[in-house]
C-alpha cells in the first residue's frame, strides 16, 4: 500500500503538500521543493489541471515536472459527472487498462478517488509536442495519427469478452436512467432551441425528431469495444516521431464500453474543419479501416458507412445536454468559441449526411436492432 493512501487528497494546488507529492512519487528521488503552475484554464470542463516543477536535493536528479489533475469545482457539472462515474472511470483506466491498451497515452504516477468524489490524478507532463486546439480545429496529418490510436485500441478490445468482467466501463447511456436522460434532454433541446434557431436549424430539426427515441430501450453496441468518449482534438498530444506524426490521447473520464464508430465520429464531425472533413472524408474513413485490418479485425466500409452516420444523430444527443449543463459563456471567451465551432462542425455533417431521414424512422430501426441483439443472444446460447 501506498504511503499517499494515509494521507488526505488536496483539492486544489494550494493544498498540495511535500510530504504527500513525495509519497505519491514513492520510487522516485526525493523532492525538495516544487513550484505550482495552473494550466489549461477556460479550456476544460471536467477538471482543472496544475504543472508542478519539482526540485531536488542534486539538480537534475529526478523528473522535472508532472501535471496533476483535480476535480471540477463547479457542483453542477461535478453532480454530472459522478452520476456517470466519470472520476472513477479515468482512474481505474489509468490503474487497470492503459498498459494493457496499445494506445499511447501520458504515465500515470498516481491516481485516487475518494468515497466523497475527491479525485486526484498525477501523470507525466507531455513535452516536445503540442496539444490540439479545438477550436482552430485538427489538420488531416494529426487526423490520421489520431485514427491510428484508436483503431489499434479498438481492435485489441472488439467483442472482447474481458469488457465484461469489469463494473466500471458500462455504455454512458446505461449508466444514468432513461427518465434522468430524457429529463436533461428535454431540458438541453429548450436550450438549443432558444439559443440557435437561426444558425443551426438543421440540427434543431434533427434534435426535436430525436426525442421519441428517447422512449427507446438503447440497442447494445454491436460491434463493441473499449472507446475513450471524449475523443476531440483539445484531448491529444502531437509530437514527431521516428515513423511520423504520433498521436497521445488523455482525459479518460468518459472512456467505456461502445462502438468503436462512436469516437471516429465525434472526432471527424467536431474536431476536424467543415471543408477539410468534405475533402477528407473518405480518405480518413478508409485508413481507419486500414489501421483496422494491420491490427487483425476486418469491417466493410458500407458498414461503417451507415454506423457512422447513424451515431451523428448520438453525438447530437450529447451536444444538446452538454450545451444546457455547461456554462460556456460563464467559462471564457475560447469556451464560447469552442462551442459555436464544434456545434457548427457537428450542424454541417449532419446535414452533409441528411441525417433527419435516418432518425425519422429512428424508433423502428432500435426496434429492429434491439429484435437483432436479443436472436444472436438467443442463438448464441451453448446448449446445456
Amino acid at each position: 500500500m501506498s504511503a499517499a493512501e494515509s494521507l488526505p487528497l488536496p483539492g486544489e494546488p494550494g493544498a498540495i503538500t511535500l510530504n504527500w507529492l513525495n509519497a505519491v512519487l514513492e520510487g522516485f528521488p526525493a523532492v525538495t521543493g516544487f513550484r505550482s503552475e495552473v494550466i489549461g484554464v477556460g479550456e476544460g470542463f471536467a477538471g482543472s489541471l496544475a504543472r508542478l516543477h519539482l526540485s531536488y536535493a542534486e539538480p537534475g536528479a529526478g523528473i522535472p515536472t508532472v501535471v496533476v489533475k483535480f476535480a471540477v469545482a463547479d457542483s453542477g457539472v461535478r453532480g454530472v459527472l459522478e452520476a456517470f462515474g466519470g472520476y472513477t472511470r479515468e482512474s481505474r483506466f489509468y490503474d487497470e487498462l492503459a498498459d494493457a491498451t496499445p494506445v499511447a497515452t501520458p504515465r500515470c504516477y498516481y491516481t485516487r478517488v475518494d468515497p466523497d468524489g475527491a479525485n486526484v490524478i498525477v501523470m507525466e507532463d507531455l513535452v516536445s509536442g503540442w496539444v490540439g486546439d479545438q477550436v482552430e480545429g485538427a489538420s488531416v496529418a494529426e487526423t490520421r495519427a489520431l485514427m491510428t490510436q484508436l483503431a489499434r485500441m479498438h481492435a485489441h478490445w472488439w467483442n472482447s469478452p474481458e469488457l465484461e468482467t469489469l463494473d466500471w466501463v458500462d455504455a454512458l447511456e446505461v449508466s444514468m436512467d432513461r427518465q434522468t436522460l430524457k429529463a436533461y434532454y428535454m431540458r438541453g433541446l429548450a436550450a438549443f432551441e432558444r439559443e440557435f434557431e437561426g444558425q443551426f436549424d438543421y440540427s434543431i430539426e434533427c434534435a426535436r425528431a430525436i426525442v421519441p427515441l428517447l422512449d427507446e430501450d438503447t440497442p447494445a453496441a454491436n460491434p463493441f469495444t473499449l472507446t475513450q468518449g471524449d475523443c476531440r482534438h483539445d484531448n491529444a498530444f502531437y509530437r514527431e516521431g521516428p515513423g511520423g506524426l504520433e498521436a497521445t490521447l488523455f482525459d479518460w473520464q468518459m472512456t467505456g464500453v461502445a462502438s468503436p464508430i462512436s469516437d471516429v465520429t465525434r472526432w471527424l464531425t467536431q474536431s476536424v474543419q467543415v471543408a477539410d472533413r468534405r475533402e477528407h472524408e473518405e480518405a480518413l474513413l478508409a485508413h481507419y479501416l486500414e489501421c483496422l485490418e494491420d491490427a487483425g479485425i476486418s469491417f466493410p466500409m458500407w458498414r461503417l458507412r451507415f454506423e457512422y452516420r447513424l451515431d451523428m444523430a448520438r453525438q447530437l444527443v450529447t451536444w444538446v445536454i452538454a450545451n444546457e449543463l455547461l456554462d460556456f459563456e460563464g467559462t471564457s471567451e475560447r469556451a464560447v468559441a469552442l462551442q459555436r465551432a464544434v456545434i457548427g462542425r457537428l450542424d454541417a455533417a449532419v446535414a452533409d449526411h441528411k441525417a433527419l431521414r435516418l432518425i425519422r424512422v429512428g424508433v423502428w430501426l432500435i426496434r429492429l436492432l434491439n429484435l437483432m441483439a436479443r436472436l444472436r443472444s438467443t442463438f448464441s446460447r451453448k446448449p446445456r
